[in-house]
């Protein structure tokens, strides 16, 4: 919260802040005429204590609604209306949750879902969001600062622009001793991410690489964008005819150095993205998570998705990847489609890029 109000004017003529917090009840903890400059309103956001109590979030997004029509909150009947929701997406009210956002999007309130946590659902936070590029974990700061400030100037402004450059690596573990069930279903997450994401972004550079004791691509980068031939290219691949062990560490090893160069297709300027389908993590964990850092000082982001939250590679995922946000939980059972989760990385590939200066131009 600090980060982005930091960079923002504050003011009767600019931005407004209003701050409330929730578990069983929410409560407004300032409005948005209280506080007429950055220092305070970042004094208060300290202030803010944990407690107990469930996470109601669909009676928080009422309230909100509530404060944006009560004149004496000092909400402008002009201003453009925003909402920040920063939480797990594990609300107690669910149902009650996603039914308040569809109401704010009927209403054009727009609704920025933000996942901090040891076990976000990312599946949640899409579905109440205004739009799933308006999903964020709290790594991407900058894309939900630029979001925000491009959604508020005029449609024709030239200093923020849309990147939509994204190369991404799916990694699939194909040694022998997974379920057979466990793995078709792997695959057939794979086939929901590949047709979300050329649905979303045709600009977007998909390769895919299998791997147990050693990796092979699939496609590369460069391959042909038709996402019917990578859904079949995919759905090919099966498990070891042997029993190996997966050398994970190697296999992010082979991608950093190999994956995203320009003659297999990388681009210098797209965000680079590795998503791993897994079964387990059998090789040592801290030798994992030193080939992600190592990856992470060269601007590609490790994501990892499991196949529920009982599933044990949730566990193992948790140790070796940088954020816990930057894991994606497939439910076994969802009141929404099981995959929406996987929604979350299409908004990771379109984003603002934003210069400071805008408020020089548009003061």
């Amino acid at each position: 919260m600090t980060y982005i109000v930091k960079r923002l004017p504050i003011g009767s003529e600019d931005f407004q802040i209003a701050l409330m917090k929730y578990n069983y009840h929410p409560s407004l903890v300032f409005n948005f005429v209280e506080y007429t400059s950055v220092q305070p309103i970042t004094s208060a956001f300290h202030e803010i204590h944990i407690s107990n109590g469930p996470t109601n979030t669909g009676e928080a997004l009422q309230k909100a609604d509530e404060i944006f029509h009560d004149k004496s909150s000092g909400s402008r009947i002009s201003a453009y209306k925003y909402v920040i929701s920063i939480y797990d997406g594990l609300s107690s009210d669910r149902m009650n949750a996603l039914s308040q956002a569809k109401k704010m999007r009927e209403k054009r309130i727009k609704l920025f879902a933000v996942g901090i946590g040891n076990a976000v659902s990312h599946d949640e936070i899409v579905n109440i969001a205004f739009s799933k590029c308006y999903a964020f974990n709290h790594i991407h700061l900058d894309d939900i600062y630029n979001q925000l400030i491009q959604d508020s100037i005029d449609v024709s402004c030239p200093v923020c622009v849309r990147r939509t450059e994204a190369d991404i690596i799916i990694l699939l573990d194909v040694q022998k001793n997974q379920s057979s069930i466990g793995f078709q279903y792997r695959k057939t997450a794979i086939r929901k991410l590949l047709e979300g994401l050329y649905n979303d972004n045709p600009n977007v550079h998909i390769g895919m690489v299998a791997y147990s004791d050693h990796a092979d691509y699939i496609f590369k980068l460069s391959w042909s964008n038709n996402v019917h031939s990578r859904i079949a290219a995919a759905f090919q691949v099966e498990k070891d005819k042997v029993s190996v062990e997966s050398n994970f560490s190697h296999t992010l090893q082979f991608v950093g150095v190999d994956a995203f160069r320009s003659s297999n297709g990388g681009r210098s300027l797209a965000r680079k993205i590795v998503i791993t389908f897994s079964s387990s993590m059998t090789d040592y964990s801290v030798g994992i998570r030193d080939q992600i850092l190592n990856l992470n000082k060269s601007d590609i982001e490790v994501l990892g998705v499991a196949t529920n939250h009982n599933d044990p590679i949730s566990n193992d995922y948790t140790e070796i990847l940088l954020d816990a946000c930057q894991l994606f939980v497939i439910p076994t059972e969802s009141k929404t489609d099981p995959f929406d989760c996987l929604k979350a990385v299409s908004g990771m590939t379109s984003y603002y890029v934003c210069n400071d200066s805008i408020f020089q131009l548009y003061p």
